[in-house]
């Protein structure tokens, strides 16, 4: 895939790539310039990416629902880009969304576990919150059974809330 930008509004909403093209780099000699995105990038969550960079709404061009599933997985990649491009706000924007998914025993710790990943603070403190208000059926599941034993000890310690 291909996806071409503006440098000036790509560089205004994203500062991983304003260093890029501001440092000197060889991409700032020329007047088109490639940025190869991780193999793990949903081509669909870029997209909603630059959205964002055009028209500060990340779900211009795509609603997204917190009922379907589908929508919450690409609502996860956007989480993980915004996070990988510095783009606080975006990853607030995600975080908030991802708080009104519907939460059960079963989806939470891994809700946790991409909040921890993506350095996530406001879904990462909503999921330790949530897991021990349900906790007597949370640590007997095996979702809660594969989180790191650190994750296990900040969650139970409330140490996410200070």
């Amino acid at each position: 895939h291909k996806f071409f930008a503006h440098k000036l509004v790509v560089c205004s909403s994203c500062p991983v790539l304003h260093t890029m093209f501001s440092s000197g780099m060889k991409e700032t000699q020329f007047a088109r310039a490639t940025y190869s995105l991780p193999e793990w990038t949903e081509w669909e969550a870029f997209e909603m990416v630059m959205d964002y960079c055009y028209t500060g709404d990340w779900t211009y061009s795509r609603k997204v629902s917190p009922g379907n599933e589908m929508d919450v997985s690409l609502v996860t990649e956007v989480l993980r880009l915004s996070d990988l491009f510095l783009m606080n706000h975006l990853k607030s924007c995600c975080e908030v969304f991802l708080s009104t998914v519907q939460i059960d025993v079963f989806n939470v710790c891994s809700l946790m576990q991409i909040a921890e990943m993506c350095n996530a603070k406001q879904l990462e403190t909503y999921c330790a919150f949530t897991i021990r208000i349900m906790f007597a059926t949370v640590q007997q599941t095996e979702e809660w059974k594969s989180l790191p034993p650190d994750t296990q000890r900040k969650i139970l310690a409330g140490s996410l809330f200070a």
